[in-house]
Order: C-alpha cells, then sequence, then structure tokens
C-alpha cells in the first residue's frame, strides 16, 4: 500500500548509479521536441525567464504583453530583469484571444504566451502574426507542454520550461532558440534551495518505503528550501546531479504513463456533477496534471490532504493580478491540479478516482 500521491517528485539514490545512454549535456528527447539550434540550461524556469528578457531581447519600450493567467514568478522574473508588462486576457478555454492581441502587439510587439495543461497555443494564428508583424518577438512557455507531441516546429522566438514540475531533478530549467544564446556570467555552485530540495526529494523515498520514519523531517527540509528559493534570484546553471538524473528518464515510458493515468482517471471521475475536468487529452497530448474545477476547491483540497493525496494549484493569483478579468479570478477561485505523473499507476489512480467520487457524494 502507498503512502501517499503527489507533491515533489522524489529521487532514488540509486538512481545516481546509473549510466546515462548520453552524454550531458546533450538530451535528445528535448532537443528533438523542440528543434531548435542552441539550447541553455538553468537552475530554475524562472532563471530561463530573466535570462531572456535580461540578455537575449531588446524593445526601446521594454514592455511585453503577458497572458493574466500565469504563475507571478514569470511577472516577478520580468520585473528583475527591467522590464515592465502588460496583461492580456485568455479565453475560457485558456487560448489567446486573436483580437485583443492582434491590436495590442501594434504598440508592444513582445508576446509572452503559455501552453496550458499539455495544449500547445494556436501555430497557425502565431504564424500569421509573424507574418504581418516582421518585428514581433514570440516566447512560448511550455513547462506544462513539455512532453506533448509537436507536429510541426514552433514559430516562437524563444521557448522556455521548467524541467523539475515533470522529472525527479532537484533543478532544471531551458531555453531553445533559433537565435544565438548568449553566454553570460553566473553565480558557481548549487543554491541553497536546490541543496536543500534535493535533500527532501532523497530523504522523501526512504519516508515512502519506511512509514516508522518521522516525515515531519523530510518537510521541514522542503519548506526550508522553498524559503531559499524567495532569497536568492541569482542566474545559475543547472547542476551536475540534474544533468545525469535528466539523462536517465525513460521518456517514452513517462509519456505513456501519464496518458495512461489521466485516462483512468477520467473515466473514474468524468461523471462526477461536483467539479469539472478543465482540459480533455487530445492525441500526441501528454498531460501536466488532470486539472478540474469545482466551486468548493479548498474544501476538496483539505479532504484530499486529509487522505494523503497531495496537489498543486495552478494558480493563486498575487496581488498584482487581481485586477483580471472575472473569468480568470474564478478559473483561479476553483482549480485544482490533481496528479497523474509517471510514478504512478492503476491503484494510485483508483485510490484517487474513490477519494474525489467520495468528496463528492458528501457534498450532495
Amino acid at each position: 500500500m502507498f503512502q501517499e500521491v503527489g507533491s515533489a517528485l522524489q529521487i532514488d539514490i540509486q538512481d545516481l548509479f546509473q549510466i546515462s545512454l548520453y552524454d550531458t549535456p546533450v538530451y535528445p528527447n528535448l532537443e528533438k521536441q523542440f528543434a531548435k539550434k542552441n539550447v541553455r540550461y538553468f537552475e530554475s524556469g524562472r532563471n530561463a525567464v530573466e535570462y531572456i528578457f535580461r540578455f537575449c531581447i531588446s524593445s526601446d519600450k521594454k514592455v511585453v504583453l503577458l497572458p493574466e493567467f500565469l504563475c507571478s514568478s514569470i511577472s516577478d522574473a520580468i520585473l528583475r530583469a527591467g522590464w515592465k508588462f502588460q496583461y492580456y486576457t485568455v479565453s475560457k478555454d485558456l487560448e489567446i484571444v486573436e483580437e485583443e492581441i492582434e491590436e495590442k502587439i501594434q504598440e508592444y510587439p513582445v508576446l509572452f504566451f503559455i501552453d496550458y495543461f499539455g495544449k500547445n497555443q494556436s501555430q497557425k494564428f502565431l504564424k500569421r502574426l509573424k507574418e504581418s508583424y516582421s518585428e514581433l518577438v514570440l516566447i512560448e512557455d511550455c513547462t506544462q507542454s513539455i512532453m506533448t507531441k509537436r507536429t510541426e516546429e514552433s514559430i516562437a522566438d524563444y521557448m522556455l520550461a521548467s524541467l523539475r514540475k515533470w522529472f525527479p531533478i532537484p533543478s532544471g530549467g531551458c531555453v531553445w532558440s533559433n537565435h544565438s544564446l548568449p553566454s553570460v556570467p553566473m553565480t558557481c555552485g548549487i543554491s541553497e534551495y536546490t541543496f536543500y530540495y534535493f535533500l527532501s526529494q532523497i530523504m522523501k523515498t526512504e519516508y515512502l518505503k519506511n512509514n516508522m520514519l518521522d516525515k515531519k523531517k523530510y518537510l521541514e527540509w522542503m519548506n526550508e528550501g522553498v524559503t531559499k528559493l524567495f532569497e536568492d534570484y541569482s542566474i545559475r546553471e543547472m547542476d551536475q546531479v540534474s544533468r545525469h538524473l535528466l539523462a536517465i528518464i525513460d521518456w517514452n515510458e513517462a509519456s505513456q504513463k501519464r496518458r495512461e493515468n489521466y485516462e483512468i482517471l477520467h473515466n473514474l471521475i468524468h461523471k462526477n456533477g461536483k467539479f469539472e475536468i478543465v482540459s480533455e487529452l487530445e492525441e500526441g497530448e501528454v498531460p501536466f496534471c488532470m486539472p478540474v474545477c469545482t466551486q468548493n476547491r479548498d474544501d476538496l483540497l483539505r479532504y484530499l490532504i486529509r487522505n494523503k493525496i497531495y496537489c498543486n494549484v495552478h494558480w493563486r493569483l498575487s496581488e498584482e493580478q487581481k485586477s483580471v478579468s472575472p473569468e480568470i479570478k474564478n478559473l483561479s477561485n476553483q482549480i485544482l491540479s490533481i496528479p497523474c505523473d509517471q510514478r504512478y499507476g492503476k491503484e494510485e489512480m483508483k485510490y484517487i478516482g474513490h477519494v474525489l467520487n467520495e468528496w463528492g457524494m458528501g457534498r450532495e
């Protein structure tokens, strides 16, 4: 019987003894996926964002168009790089509203867009924008769609992702581009955040094997890491441990397992009228998670925690985002990301489905 489901992806110390099939930092699956000439690896996704805006692109106005539904770490990194931003709306299906963008890019020709929950934004529309506005710079955050199959190369000038959201690595962010990616001075060594996060990932593995161990100990180190994350904003390279662990990941197995888990969970809960599945899985898509919405999100979150299922919220709005559209406010207040990643299988999905349906029946 498993101890718990969700939260940080744990690291098995035995994986550090595995021999990689590739010479790091070459990762064929990632490079094939994004098909860009140049790539740089960083400690985090927010490092990747700041690097792009600080060192790669220039603009007289230094204003970027951002989707109003995003993680505040993105806007924070942009501000640290000396830029400002204006929000644009996204539809209830989390797609770019084309008419609004076409109007705004005439004044601010730098567009940052996000692929939400395993789905890529429309390349057809973005290509048309590029053809109409030659100076337009497109930046794609593909953190939530890293493993989704692409039928064509992205039109984006720069692509970025946070890798540790998908894989059991203590750090990892990435930038891909056909433009040159300048070498810049970086802070040497791992951050305290990466150290504590790595430590907690290893400790979590041992705790899951032996419930006699004190869980509070690994949570203590994890919380310490989160604290350090917001104290140190220096740009660093991805550490060697993460590079090794990334190189031994079975990409195809992880993709298949995520799709299988999503399908199992979907079949178990899709008739539950107490919440709505936000994103249906299409051919070739690999789920970041299973996002669901309910008016009683926080009650559901507490119920899942009591049943040892730990979920993220993508995303709670920051203070600066409180002026966004009512639709996005509702989404932020209702959304919950249910884990279905490659650590798990049929038994865990059946357990999650049972707990979700049990919660729903209790709210009739």
